[in-house]
């Protein structure tokens, strides 16, 4: 019913969308992700997203790069490559029960509950870090992993939103949930689901704190850079870097030179969580800033 010449590529798209959807069955699986999903969100916030606002928190610029993304999109439609996802692949029947546990392998097994998937270190590793911003925990769920990006932390006196908080939420508990998917695919896959090959402790801590480290790094080069002309800023803003990632950094000295402008180079720690050398031992990675060029231009 809209003027043809008002309409855009993007309109047409979502109409075209919207008609193919009509004559289209809702899958049951997907149907029982989103409402996981839903309640999920509705018991850490008290708030029930629409469908719409799930599938838009999966695409929100806080969910890191395409994969990622596809990753959450596969958990809410339970279309995740392990147990009976192998069952009806003759060669690969073997892949469907996890070695460790002898049951067929679920999203929710590998993500919280198998003991070989490095999901325990990891979520412990999650919550220590949230101690330190405040931010309550809960052990999560396929439904509060891909709701991560729908939630909002509010400041219990003030009843404001906490966004720096939300938006550290939603990178941490979106990025380890990844990590450990990783882990598991490297064991079962490349490794075969052998014994000698399940991730150690140590391996799984030393893989998230790097993990972590890396995409501070990042958060701050892209909170530094300062957008041309009329170019959208596809980054965090100096002062979203500093509420996401202030309570938990080692050096907190760095944050104002960021918000500033003035920091050539960061290397991201989080406060009290270092790679590990061997048991019992912790190594810190050195927090340094780089020293101005001597090179001048000619």
């Amino acid at each position: 019913g809209a003027a043809l010449g008002s309409m855009t590529q993007a309109l047409l798209y979502k109409g075209i969308r919207r008609v193919k959807r009509e004559g289209t069955k809702e899958r049951r699986r997907t149907m029982m992700g989103l409402d996981a999903t839903r309640y999920a969100s509705k018991d850490r916030v008290g708030l029930a997203p629409l469908d719409e606002t799930i599938w838009k928190s999966i695409r929100a610029k806080n969910m890191g790069d395409n994969r990622l993304r596809v990753f959450l999109w596969k958990i809410v439609h339970d279309a995740l490559g392990c147990g009976s996802f192998w069952e009806n692949i003759e060669k690969y029947k073997e892949r469907a029960k996890c070695p460790t546990c002898d049951i067929t392998e679920t999203a929710e097994h590998t993500l919280t509950e198998c003991p070989s998937s490095g999901q325990k270190v990891v979520w412990n590793l999650v919550q220590r870090v949230f101690e330190k911003k405040g931010i309550d925990w809960k052990r999560p769920t396929p439904g509060s992993i891909a709701s991560c990006g729908a939630r909002s932390i509010v400041n219990p006196r003030t009843g404001k939103p906490r966004t720096g908080a939300s938006r550290l939420y939603t990178i941490l508990v979106s990025q380890s949930a990844y990590l450990i998917w990783k882990l598991r695919c490297e064991w079962r896959i490349g490794k075969q689901g052998e014994k000698d090959g399940v991730p150690t402790d140590k391996e799984v801590h030393n893989r998230w704190v790097a993990m972590v480290n890396r995409i501070i790094k990042l958060d701050a080069l892209a909170a530094m850079r300062k957008p041309k002309g009329k170019e959208k800023r596809t980054g965090p803003c100096p002062v979203l870097f500093a509420n996401t990632w202030q309570g938990v950094l080692l050096d907190e000295e760095v944050i104002p030179e960021i918000v500033n402008g003035k920091l050539r180079g960061v290397s991201g720690v989080l406060v009290g969580i270092s790679p590990l050398v061997q048991e019992g031992r912790t190594r810190r990675v050195p927090h340094y800033r780089a020293k101005p060029s001597s090179r001048r231009c000619a």
